[in-house]
């Protein structure tokens, strides 16, 4: 069950750092 919750955990935060990549100003 952990590894489940471990998972969803990782795929959240790749997920957010994408949308924060996307949103972020590309010459920075």
């Amino acid at each position: 069950m952990f590894c489940l919750l471990r998972n969803a955990h990782m795929h959240a935060a790749q997920r957010a750092v994408h949308v924060v990549r996307e949103a972020w100003p590309s010459g920075v």
